[in-house]
């Protein structure tokens, strides 16, 4: 896994490997404690990913809901 540090006021971490998405609830429950888990996504990511996301984040313990919007500028 390569990690890269976003250093501003606050700094973060960004996590990159390949299948990560399916570890994701994972990487998450350690780092915060199980809650509602709110997906947001547009119409041309959700069919790749969303499930994905969703059942990783459901698997370590989060409940999930999810919104869809269209994609496209307009709905920026």
């Amino acid at each position: 896994m390569q990690t890269l540090t976003v250093n501003l006021q606050d700094s973060y971490d960004i996590h990159i490997q390949r299948g990560i998405l399916q570890q994701c609830g994972e990487q998450i429950a350690a780092v915060h404690s199980r809650c509602q888990a709110f997906i947001i996504t547009d119409s041309h990511v959700a069919p790749l990913y969303l499930s994905i996301v969703e059942q990783s984040l459901q698997k370590a313990g989060f409940s999930t809901n999810h919104l869809v919007f269209a994609a496209g500028e307009q709905s920026k």
